[in-house]
């Protein structure tokens, strides 16, 4: 079963997509995938500045979140949208569309120019893997999975959002220094 999920991993990678019914999997699968790819985030983070088992906490807590409330985003866009109830479960699914990000740990290492670039290109793919996969499991036609993705973007701000308040009371973000030198009315001359 092990083997079948990495399988898929790679396959969901390479925008290979089967129905739904295929992703079914032995619940620890999803589980520990999520939390490699919460690892994954967590050793790629520069912004946080937390003992590494809080970074790990906090990313895996963000991801398990984040993909819960995806998968039952999209289920309940089915619903809606197609006036029935949806097949099987779309969290595997949406654990495997999160794959792509067990290389930001290595984009993290590029110069920070063109790390953010790739990090941009890598958010963009991962969109693109979502929207294909909703798409093919689902039998959907393409425009309504590019909806059904995109309007979970504002849930998604909302939670980012609120995880960088939770880590800025926590005392893990600190603010920028300024970029500029203060001018003499500043520093009282």
């Amino acid at each position: 079963m092990l083997a079948r999920f990495l399988r898929d991993a790679l396959d969901i990678c390479l925008m290979r997509v089967k129905s739904l019914e295929e992703y079914s999997y032995a619940a620890w699968l999803p589980a520990v995938w999520l939390c490699l790819i919460g690892m994954a985030d967590a050793a790629s983070s520069t912004d946080l500045d937390a003992s590494a088992g809080a970074r790990l906490l906090f990313f895996m807590a963000l991801n398990w979140l984040e993909t819960v409330l995806l998968a039952v985003w999209l289920m309940l866009w089915y619903r809606i949208t197609e006036r029935k109830p949806l097949e099987g479960s779309l969290f595997p699914l949406m654990v495997l569309c999160s794959t792509p990000e067990l290389v930001a740990p290595a984009l993290a290492q590029l110069p920070v120019g063109l790390g953010n670039l790739l990090q941009f290109v890598l958010m963009a793919y991962g969109m693109a893997v979502s929207v294909r996969a909703l798409m093919i499991a689902t039998r959907q036609k393409l425009a309504s999975a590019i909806i059904a993705v995109l309007s979970f973007l504002p849930v998604a701000l909302l939670l980012v959002s609120g995880a960088t308040a939770v880590a800025s009371q926590m005392g893990w973000i600190h603010d920028e220094p300024p970029t500029s030198a203060p001018t003499a009315e500043e520093i009282g001359l």
